[in-house]
């Protein structure tokens, strides 16, 4: 399949990841289709970064995915690049989630690197559109890191409509 025309972020970053600086670049989701809204909401920290793709219909129509992305030193060309490291998704997600529209990330926590999406769409036991928020933390595997989602955030007075998770 052809890579999507939409969809794509170019970064130009003039600060500092691990002392260097990142040339231009465009990064876009492995899996990525036009109509999947890479980009609505774009977090970085340190030499991590989130990008939501809230319309992907990973678990459904627009159920919503994250993606994280690593910058990594190139030795050869001496310069950093962002790879893709991670597809992240609600694991109770359904159609209309709309997970992504709101992203953020930590990178230097003293438990480690954290990221959170927003699901505002998301339906639960407060009703419709009620919203969720989505935790997930980075942990060794053995072999790399694995991001595991370790909370679901919810109001504690929600209600149908109130679009929980649509800015974090």
């Amino acid at each position: 399949r052809a890579a999507p025309i939409l969809g794509i972020i170019f970064t130009l970053l003039l600060g500092e990841i691990a002392h260097a600086q990142c040339e231009l670049q465009r990064i876009f989701a492995a899996d990525g289709l036009t109509g999947d809204q890479f980009g609505d909401a774009v977090a970085i920290s340190g030499a991590l970064a989130v990008v939501g793709a809230s319309r992907h219909d990973l678990l459904g129509n627009a159920s919503g995915a994250a993606y994280v992305f690593v910058a990594v030193f190139d030795e050869g060309s001496g310069t950093w690049r962002w790879g893709q490291g991670a597809r992240l998704f609600a694991a109770e997600g359904a159609a209309g989630d709309l997970f992504g529209l709101a992203v953020a990330i930590e990178a230097d926590s003293p438990d480690g690197a954290y990221v959170v999406v927003g699901a505002p769409n998301d339906d639960h036991d407060a009703g419709v559109d009620a919203g969720s928020v989505y935790v997930f933390r980075r942990q060794p595997d053995g072999k790399g890191w694995v991001w595991v989602e370790e909370e679901t955030l919810r109001a504690g007075d929600a209600a149908a409509g109130d679009l929980y998770g649509q800015a974090v």
